[in-house]
């Protein structure tokens, strides 16, 4: 369970060392189920449920931004994107 709470996160470029943050989402590197989730993110092409969210994709990460206007929920939208 450690491997998967309290994780945080800092990015290194050049000398300079951001502060640490925590990490709230994706999938850790290393993890056993990052290779598949890889494969699924990029081996189709996904689409909101609602055509006002906008689906924001990368590797073995998704996020989905409704507007205030949006009428289907992130749980729903996430959930049609996970089937």
């Amino acid at each position: 369970m450690s491997f998967l709470t309290d994780r945080n996160q800092a990015t290194k470029l050049g000398f300079h060392l951001s502060s640490t943050l925590p990490i709230n989402r994706s999938i850790i590197q290393g993890s056993g189920i990052g290779p598949t989730l890889f494969i699924m993110f990029t081996a189709y092409d996904r689409k909101a449920l609602d055509i006002l969210n906008f689906l924001i994709t990368y590797a073995d990460d998704a996020t989905v931004l409704p507007p205030q206007n949006s009428k289907t929920s992130v749980k729903l939208d996430m959930a049609h994107i996970m089937n």
